[in-house]
């Protein structure tokens, strides 16, 4: 999925971005970060979330998630309540 975000046109992007975001891809996605908490599935998870953001904003807001991954949880309740 990140690779399509990255390397397709801007309508294709924000098209697919949109999509992933109805498909209820968040939940997936945080399931599966409170399911396997490792490191590498917590960069991920996350670095697909900057580049949704990124897509659908039109912005490059999403470089504050990206520099701040290493302070982000793994757990999926402990970012809610951060961003509660």
């Amino acid at each position: 999925f990140h690779s399509i975000l990255l390397q397709n046109s801007d309508i294709q992007a924000k098209e697919f971005a949109e999509m992933l975001v109805s498909a209820d891809w968040f939940s997936f996605s945080f399931g599966c970060l409170g399911n396997f908490c490792t490191a590498n599935m917590k960069q991920r998870i996350y670095l697909m979330l900057s580049s949704l953001v990124d897509v659908l904003l039109e912005q490059k807001t999403a470089s504050h998630i990206r520099d701040a991954l290493h302070c982000l949880p793994s757990d999926p309740q402990d970012l809610l309540f951060l961003l509660g």
